[in-house]
């Protein structure tokens, strides 16, 4: 795919074999981590959006130039994570409808009606909709974006961002995957205000790579089709912003660490059991911590709401 693309979204490959994989050393390229405080700035979303841009049209010039399809081709790489089966997804699920109990907004005899008789319900459709589309435009996907997973070096002409663990890479339509990196890294408000100029600057960066390459992108996915499949897939990034939100958004993983090594059998309760309580001990030791994890799990109770069958 590398010859397909002009801009670096991932690590260079040095060697890659059944038995080893050898890839840059970012540090050494100048690349860091950057803490956010859970909202990330601008001056780093711009970067991230144009990255990810750069993935997917490199995918999509791939099947046009090559004739292929990513997602045929390649099935075996793509076993689905967001299963009834995956036990640490099941382990978040349960830890949302806890919160959302006991969340101060809803408190009133409908939302609490709704969440205790029907909220898993309609939470758990999302497993019906982490297939490959065969209605839409799919790409390769990163689908892990959180802070440990983009790298940043700061250039002259700014910063430049680069992707790392492809472990969970999906073929989905790209809209998922900005829904996803959205939802992960900026909160509610600075989404409300500012998501249509986040929209316009990655489907520029999406057509210009892809022009690059003399692919028209209209032809692959036209803007409708990517505002279209955003709403229509949107159950995904705010149930995975909430399985995720509990581990990732720890102000320190040194957390997990300890309790993983003081009491193993605790550790695997809170990956595979039921994060629940382990959510709860932290919110009330951490307010940031416990304001965004709160706020997506509001945003997406509220949303499921508001869209019930009546």
């Amino acid at each position: 795919m590398k010859k397909y693309s002009n801009y670096k979204w991932h690590p260079e490959v040095y060697l890659c074999r059944e038995d080893v994989l050898v890839l840059e050393d970012l540090i050494q390229s100048n690349y860091k981590h950057h803490k956010f405080n859970l909202n990330l700035p601008d001056v780093l979303v711009w970067p991230a959006l144009k990255c990810l841009a750069a993935m997917h049209a490199n995918s999509i010039v791939y099947e046009v130039k090559t004739d292929t399809n990513i997602g045929a081709d390649y099935v075996h790489l793509f076993n689905r994570t967001i299963t009834k089966g995956n036990t640490w997804v099941n382990s978040g699920l349960k830890s949302i409808y806890t919160l959302a109990r006991m969340h101060p907004k809803f408190q009133t005899i409908e939302y609490q009606h709704f969440i205790t008789n029907s909220l898993a319900t309609e939470v758990e459709k999302v497993h019906q909709l982490g297939r490959i589309s065969e209605q839409y435009r799919n790409t390769l996907c990163h689908r892990d974006l959180w802070e440990n997973n983009m790298m940043f070096r700061d250039d002259v002409a700014g910063f430049h961002c680069i992707l790392v663990d492809f472990q969970v890479t999906r073929y989905i339509p790209p809209s998922i995957d900005i829904g996803l990196f959205l939802h992960m890294n900026t909160d509610r408000t600075n989404r409300k205000e500012n998501l249509t100029r986040y929209f316009n600057y990655y489907f520029d960066c999406l057509t210009k790579f892809t022009a690059e390459m003399g692919v028209n992108i209209n032809d692959q996915l036209p803007r409708v089709e990517f505002d279209k499949t955003y709403e229509e897939f949107k159950l995904i990034p705010l149930v995975l912003t909430c399985v995720y939100a509990p581990i990732v958004y720890l102000p320190d993983f040194k957390i997990l660490n300890r309790i993983n090594k003081e009491d193993p059998v605790k550790f695997q309760h809170i990956m595979n059991g039921d994060r629940s309580d382990f959510t709860i001990e932290h919110i009330n030791k951490f307010k940031d911590y416990g304001d965004r994890v709160m706020e997506a799990v509001e945003e997406l109770t509220e949303y499921l709401f508001e869209n019930r069958e009546q």
